[in-house]
């Protein structure tokens, strides 16, 4: 059995959680919003205490790897190196809108369905793609902003639903009103945890010097 340390810093909502293969044991949320710099370490240690586990137990460390918060992926990575160089344990990224995927694959995915993880990035902005129900991106990961222009432009996804913390962007637009937007779903460190130990049965690792989280530039042309 894998025992797995996931970490979620993309967003102001962070989360920790351990998995033993597949399947999650407990997640425990940041005390507060944006509390990443001070309360991660801590999240880590009272997680791994509560559940009989110390640091050494780990099989590998795995972490949210963005788009999203250019200071929460900093901190998560950061962490998640420090602790994958200390222990000797490899280290797996996984992109953040593929997690929101899972978050649904289970109950809301049929063959004929897509889906639109929105994480806010700020203003009218989102980072957005699209994934179809075998969890492939058909639709690239970018930061768009949320207008008609971006609506036409999955129009053709028939079927969609919409989760992630930058949904409310939607309902201010009459374009948006075929798209299914189920409300309360956002990025968690147990949504990690199946394609975490994917990655870790086939030895699928970073190269930690050189790894980088996913960035997407901000700034308007």
């Amino acid at each position: 059995m894998a025992l797995l340390l996931l970490l979620e810093t993309s967003s102001s909502i962070g989360s920790v959680s351990l998995s033993l293969d597949s399947s999650v044991i407990a997640t425990v949320e940041l005390p507060e919003h944006n509390s990443h710099a001070r309360a991660l370490t801590t999240s880590i240690s009272n997680l791994l205490h509560s559940c009989n586990y110390t640091l050494p137990d780990l099989d590998a460390i795995a972490y949210s790897a963005g788009p999203g918060s250019y200071t929460g992926l900093r901190i998560g990575l950061s962490t998640a190196k420090g602790l994958a160089y200390v222990l000797d344990k490899p280290l797996i990224a996984i992109p953040t809108l593929r997690t929101l995927w899972e978050a649904v694959q289970k109950q809301y995915i049929n063959e004929n369905t897509y889906i639109l993880p929105m994480v806010d990035a700020r203003r009218e902005d989102a980072y957005v793609a699209v994934f179809n129900s075998a969890g492939t991106e058909v639709y690239p990961t970018q930061m768009v902003t949320v207008n008609d222009a971006f609506l036409d432009s999955i129009s053709s996804y028939t079927n969609l639903i919409a989760l992630g913390s930058a949904t409310f962007k939607l309902k201010k637009h009459s374009m948006a009103s075929h798209i299914h937007v189920i409300d309360g779903v956002e990025c968690c460190s147990k949504y990690l945890a199946h394609l975490a130990f994917e990655k870790y049965t086939r030895a699928n690792f970073e190269n930690m010097p050189l790894t980088e989280p996913i960035y997407i530039n901000q700034m308007k042309k």
